[in-house]
């Protein structure tokens, strides 16, 4: 693998040159780990880091994910809410639960693309509306 492409190859993946299975693959043995830890974590704090260490996995994806980027930045819209100092822990938790919840229930056949699509809109929706609601780092509350 070249410095330019760091896809991942992923021995027995049918069709591994296809993005959309590595994409699948890597959200399946890569980030869906993270997020079940996040679920599991009895501690707000605890689910905060495993969002922060599953980012910090993601760091090649972003430049060969066909959704990279957008994935990378809903997750951290959603840590986001836990830094801001305006938004109660308690909300930023259950908004983080959630859409762990949402990134699990999707489908196992493939592709994904359309359903990571509705996921990062869902994703993005909740983390604007709670920081209208709270304010944030650079905007009041409405």
């Amino acid at each position: 693998m070249s410095t330019c492409d760091r896809r991942p190859s992923y021995s027995g993946v049918v069709g591994g040159d296809d993005e959309a299975v590595l994409e699948a693959t890597f959200f399946r043995e890569v980030m869906d780990p993270f997020v079940r830890a996040l679920l599991d974590a009895d501690d707000p704090w605890e689910a905060y880091e495993s969002v922060a260490s599953m980012r910090s996995a993601m760091l090649d994806y972003l430049e060969w994910g066909p959704h990279g980027g957008e994935v990378f930045v809903a997750w951290a819209d959603l840590e986001d809410l836990y830094d801001t100092g305006e938004t109660p822990i308690s909300d930023a938790h259950a908004a983080l639960r959630q859409a762990a919840t949402n990134w699990l229930a999707r489908p196992s056949d493939l592709p994904t693309a359309a359903y990571i699509e509705k996921w990062i809109a869902q994703a993005r929706r909740t983390s604007s509306a709670i920081i209208e609601r709270d304010g944030g780092f650079w905007t009041s509350p409405t």
